[in-house]
């Protein structure tokens, strides 16, 4: 067999230069010329950086102190010309008496533990149900699913005959024979001409109408009528890695500026609202002036209220004025005189009552309010909390529309129907709404972008919410979904454009399991295998994860060698714990390593029992567990082994070109290492293996003076994520 090609043995120059840029825009401030440098890169992790200054006679101290700012700086480094590291300043200190400042910097990937996902995201969308008899079938129940809170939708994929929905119901509170609850369950989409997809807009598709309850063993038909969307909701399957990347795509760049909030209570607290002093407007660009300062930022997105010609639920404040009261947005129009006063629209109440906490308002004349307006109640009664803005929620109530009343809802012990006192008013006043928490669409988006590979391949379920009020962090959340039954790794590369002379980072979703061997060897020439290759089916195992360029080899451009062998990872057999809803003994399931157990291995010797025990929340099926258990039994296989190897940067592969993530090939030649690789242990008799294939985790450089080794790089090389890819709380029995 011939060696394995390390490149050239003869180390090359390198140039390493600092760039300083601006978070937000990537502009380039400044570029320093730093001294004791290491830095390094992570898989799933953000890996660090740290770096010396001298201050000098010289330097521009003014210059150096605005340009390093952590935070608001952030530093790219650039090996011969090679983006090789990016990341965010996290923090300087700066030494009086020997005039060194010292900088530390963190991946960008460390961004995402800075963000919250402070609004709910989900699939799970209120909707109208019609249900129906078909005109043609006799006795045939066809239900109608039509989302509401929009004019079109993201598109659902649904397919009919297959797709599958989960469709929850309630009860009526208010009409107890209107009972619900006992629809709720899972609905195949109908496959039939006649009642189809709604494929523009994704507004609508249908369903059988029948459903099993539980109790019983035949299904039933649901009552004929409509239902409304306060009491439907419906949920799709997607899979894992599609749901989280749209909340990165679509939501991480602009604060989440298109998801809403159910209603005023499940946003943080709190609304502020500022009366409209004066509107104007003039070429598309309206400016309005409250009667109190509201210390708006230019790219704050808030809301007008009822005003007339100017109202819209969100809007991006594009500049404010010195008075702190007056801002403009973009909005088409006419052109409106300057300082025009608004006119607020005042109803008297004449009676009132609260039921479900629904409170319901009727006035002496037709009221003209519309659902989402705000109105201002004063006057009513100390049981009703006066003088405080209230959104209306219903014109009506649920028996029907009326336009001398509406609803709104207030927290509350029951009132009856009362009549109320003369001065009692309900007032619409325009508005200016925001939420100091945001969005701020200009501060948000430090231009990382989002790469998910066709050939990621995640589960498909109904998913979870992730609930704003929880306030996890993007990072937090992408563990989560990292670490499903079918995960994935991910990364963020940088790189420089010398033609432009721009950066960009880039987010990257990773294949836990590489393309397959098969296809890797279809991609060969002829789709054979050179006969004087490494062994066939070393040499499929290679090529398949792409590893046949990443070689390190001892003797040769591996300096030092670090083996480790563990049971902290392993084990030989292992439960996994789920939770369900109800309440009943959370399901659990259990896979053992029978090879192990039973003594085949090279010495005949038998394991003994090694339990791990993995807790997954809200996975309720014994089925799905049963995977989970079996996933990381095949990861836990004992001893487990990992290498940290070191090596000589400026040999090939150089610096740059391996990242976190990649697979390579190690051969060290030494009579230990090579008991484990000949061993049942590394292959489990599948090969006689001359080269270890490691996934590499984190890549630490460390800089010198020394021209022999410039470049000292340190691997942590494993056969799978050096974290845990099931993303679960670990115990030891």
């Amino acid at each position: 067999m011939s060696p394995i090609s390390t490149g050239s043995s003869t180390a090359l120059s390198v140039d390493y230069r600092y760039i300083f840029v601006d978070t937000l825009s990537d502009r380039v401030l400044a570029e320093l010329p730093l001294v004791d440098v290491s830095f390094d890169t992570r898989l799933n992790e953000a890996g660090s950086f740290s770096g010396s200054f001298p201050i000098t006679p010289e330097t521009s101290v003014a210059e150096v102190y605005q340009n390093t700012l952590p935070g608001k700086t952030s530093i790219y480094v650039l090996r011969n010309g090679i983006c090789v590291w990016g990341g965010i300043i996290s923090s300087r200190s700066y030494n009086i008496k020997e005039k060194i400042l010292d900088i530390t910097a963190d991946e960008f990937l460390s961004y995402f533990d800075r963000r919250v996902v402070w609004k709910t995201w989900s699939t799970e969308y209120v909707a109208d149900v019609e249900i129906f008899e078909d005109p043609g079938v006799e006795g045939r129940i066809i239900g109608k699913v039509i989302l509401t809170g929009s004019d079109t939708h993201e598109p659902f994929n649904l397919e009919a005959g297959k797709s599958k929905v989960w469709l929850s119901f309630k009860d009526d509170l208010v009409d107890k024979k209107r009972n619900f609850a006992q629809y709720s369950g899972q609905f195949t989409v109908l496959d039939d001409p006649d009642f189809g997809i709604d494929e523009v807009d994704y507004k609508y598709f249908h369903f059988s109408g029948f459903y099993k309850p539980a109790t019983k063993k035949n299904f039933r038909a649901m009552d004929v009528g409509n239902i409304d969307s306060d009491l439907v909701s419906v949920r799709f399957r997607m899979e894992t890695d599609d749901y989280l990347n749209i909340l990165l795509s679509e939501h991480f760049a602009d604060d989440l500026l298109d998801l809403g909030f159910q209603d005023e209570y499940a946003a943080p607290a709190e609304f502020t609202r500022y009366d409209v002093a004066t509107y104007s407007r003039s070429n598309n660009v309206a400016t309005i002036t409250t009667t109190e300062e509201n210390y708006f930022v230019p790219g704050q997105i808030v809301a007008i209220r009822d005003l007339p010609g100017f109202s819209t639920s969100r809007t991006a404040v594009t500049s404010v004025g010195a008075d702190k009261k007056t801002f403009t947005f973009n909005f088409t129009g006419p052109n409106v005189t300057a300082n025009t006063i608004p006119s607020p629209l005042t109803r008297t109440i004449t009676h009132f009552q609260r039921a479900n906490n629904i409170v319901t308002i009727s006035t002496s004349v037709n009221h003209g309010f519309e659902v989402g307006d705000i109105v201002r109640v004063a006057n009513l009664d100390n049981r009703i909390d006066a003088n405080i803005d209230y959104y209306v929620t219903r014109i009506g109530t649920s028996e029907g529309t009326d336009p001398k009343v509406f609803q709104f809802s207030n927290p509350g012990p029951t009132i009856r129907y009362s009549r109320a006192g003369s001065a009692a008013t309900a007032t619409r006043l325009p508005i200016v709404e925001a939420l100091s928490s945001g969005s701020y669409i200009q501060n948000s988006n430090i231009g990382i972008t989002f790469n998910r590979p066709l050939d990621l391949k995640t589960t498909q379920a109904y998913q979870e919410a992730i609930r704003g009020a929880e306030l996890s962090t993007f990072k937090e959340v992408i563990d989560k979904y990292s670490g499903d039954l079918i995960g994935f790794d991910y990364r963020i590369d940088c790189s420089f454009n010398s033609s432009t002379n721009t950066f960009s980072k880039e987010f990257k979703f990773l294949p836990l399991v590489p393309p397959s061997l098969q296809t890797a060897i279809a991609a060969l020439p002829g789709g054979v295998l050179p006969e004087d290759e490494l062994p066939k089916i070393e040499y499929f195992a290679v090529d398949g994860r792409n590893a046949r360029g990443i070689a390190f080899e001892f003797p040769g451009n591996i300096e030092s060698v670090d083996f480790n062998e563990t049971l902290e990872e392993g084990a030989t057999r292992v439960f996994a714990q789920g939770s369900t809803d109800i309440d009943a003994p959370p399901p659990y399931a259990g896979f053992a390593d029978y090879d192990f157990l039973k003594g085949e291995s090279a010495d005949g010797r038998r394991w003994p029992l090694f339990d791990k025990v993995i807790r997954k929340d809200k996975m309720p099926y014994a089925s799905d567990l049963y995977q989970v258990a079996k996933k990381v039994m095949s990861q836990a296989q004992m001893p487990v082994a990992t290498f940290s190897i070191t090596v000589n940067g400026t040999l090939n592969p150089q610096v740059g070109s391996y990242k976190p993530g990649d697979w390579c090939i190690v051969r060290i030649d030494d009579p230990f290492i090579a008991e484990r690789l000949s061993s049942y242990y590394e292959n489990k008799g599948d090969t006689t293996r001359n080269v270890f294939l490691r996934k590499i985790t984190s890549i630490s450089v460390q800089l010198s003076t020394n021209p022999a080794v410039p470049e000292e790089v340190s691997l942590q090389l494993v056969t799978e994520p050096g974290v845990d890819i099931t993303g679960a709380e670990q115990s030891w029995r």
